[in-house]
């Protein structure tokens, strides 16, 4: 972590993926808000097994995704 220059993947990556195909963010690799949804609802058209869809929303609030009342509280 103090070094993340020396990491596997600090660097353009394969001729055939440099940069992970990415080019626009290499052009200029500056910091990017995003909208993050409101729920952890999935759309109705993604099918997805539901035991995976609740391994994932449990671990999804276990890293304090989810609702601004919920960020402030203790996980667990």
């Amino acid at each position: 972590m103090c070094h993340p220059e020396r990491s596997a993947h600090a660097h353009l990556g394969p001729a055939d993926a440099a940069g992970g195909r990415d080019t626009g963010f290499l052009r200029n690799p500056v910091m990017r808000t995003t909208r993050l949804p409101d729920s952890l609802d999935i759309p109705s058209e993604w099918l997805v097994d539901p035991w995976l869809l609740v391994a994932a929303i449990d671990q999804a609030h276990q890293l304090v995704y989810g609702t601004d009342a919920e960020v402030g509280a203790p996980a667990g």
